[in-house]
């Protein structure tokens, strides 16, 4: 598939809060305050400089996600199937990509979507995936809207893991510094770990 050329205002952002929340007792982690600010209001601050539009993939505690500014765009399939169903919501507002990040990543990259588009134009491809240095960060990621028809498809399929699907589609992998902060707060211990640190 060809890429087109694109800049970052053709892309739309996506956070995603649309999970469960089981490694933090189930407590809704967007939510989860951190220096006095939830999560994904943090996260959201981070992505929208980079983004002509953003939207929160949120399922429960719609009202105060929605308190927090931005618009809405919970889960169009059943059960909370996790980070591909955020995906597929996101491009229903996206134009020609769409970028995703966790909602509980207080400190996403400042250069998280330049960096990623800049891969996928370079390889002539229609998704990206950041990669630390270590390990895969498939749910930071950027996909072309061309690739909805197949999305739909993985996730009336079964709903393969998130970086299984990206690896179908052709996504590169794009490198990023081992100390870019894509650490979330997953955990009650990550969490208090974390205002320990003063965020």
């Amino acid at each position: 598939m060809a890429t087109p050329e694109a800049s970052t205002d053709e892309v739309a952002g996506v956070i995603l809060c649309g999970g469960r929340g089981r490694r933090m007792g189930g407590r809704d982690k967007g939510l989860v305050p951190l220096g006095g600010r939830p999560l994904a209001e943090r996260a959201a601050c981070a992505l929208a400089p980079q983004v002509a539009r953003l939207c929160i993939n949120a399922n429960r505690n719609r009202e105060t996600y929605a308190g927090l500014g931005w618009p809405l765009c919970p889960d169009t399939v059943a059960d909370l199937p996790g980070p591909l169903a955020g995906f597929l919501a996101g491009l229903e507002q996206s134009g020609s990509w769409l970028v995703t990040v966790p909602g509980d990543t207080p400190r996403p990259p400042a250069d998280l979507v330049e960096r990623l588009l800049a891969g996928a134009r370079e390889a002539g491809v229609p998704a990206a995936l950041a990669h630390d240095g270590q390990r895969r960060q498939p749910v930071f990621a950027l996909i072309h809207r061309d690739l909805r028809p197949r999305l739909e498809a993985a996730l009336a399929a079964g709903n393969p893991a998130t970086g299984a699907w990206l690896d179908e589609v052709g996504a590169v992998e794009v490198p990023f510094p081992a100390a870019t902060p894509f650490a979330g707060v997953n955990t009650e211990a990550e969490w208090r770990q974390r205002e320990a640190e003063g965020v």
